[in-house]
């Protein structure tokens, strides 16, 4: 009797078994109606009497209780499978409805980027035409042929300061060199 399960919720131990040769536990014994799950109907017999063993043998053909075990598991394995294959099956469809919508979107949204694109470039165009081209500032150098010598004009050359700009002040033949300066050498007088 171990090994044996309710053949309605295959999870409990059996406690009747019905004429036609199937076996229920309390809780779908009380859910049960006249007609079997099998389509049998009949008495029922109550497993935890003292019954002798052929009486409990007769009911018990393992052939026909693996059969029916068997075809409810695989009717239940069968429609687990319909409701997973049907919720993918809409999931897909919602996803293909989706991704048409996205795709109409952004095939509208290009269209009036395009639209605008092109209306930007006929505006560039018409400007271009109304404005004369100035010559770059290179060109302008080119252009001008004057020479450009800074050292004949060093009255305009100056250099940055932390004070300011300086002018820059051409080399005189009676300016002293840096290292014959008196501050560069009293300042190695003392270390």
């Amino acid at each position: 009797m171990n090994e044996l399960i309710c053949t309605i919720c295959f999870s409990c131990k059996p406690r009747f078994l019905r004429q036609c040769r199937c076996l229920y536990c309390e809780p779908c014994r009380s859910r049960s109606q006249e007609v079997c799950a099998c389509g049998g109907t009949g008495g029922w017999l109550d497993l935890s009497h003292e019954c002798p063993d052929e009486i409990k043998m007769i009911g018990m053909d393992q052939t026909d209780m693996l059969k029916r075990t068997m075809e409810s598991v695989v009717s239940k394995f069968i429609s687990t499978m319909q409701t997973t294959f049907g919720s993918l099956h809409n999931a897909l469809e919602l996803k293909a409805h989706h991704q048409k919508q996205l795709q109409k979107f952004i095939m509208t949204k290009m269209q009036i980027l395009k639209q605008q694109n092109d209306e930007l470039r006929s505006q560039l165009m018409q400007r271009k035409e109304t404005v004369q081209p100035q010559p770059s500032p290179y060109d302008r150098r080119i252009l001008d042929s004057t020479p450009r010598n800074f050292c004949q004009q060093p009255e305009e050359a100056k250099y940055s300061t932390p004070r300011g700009m300086r002018p820059v002040i051409p080399l005189q033949k009676n300016h002293k060199k840096p290292f014959e300066h008196e501050g560069f050498s009293n300042f190695f007088k003392y270390t």
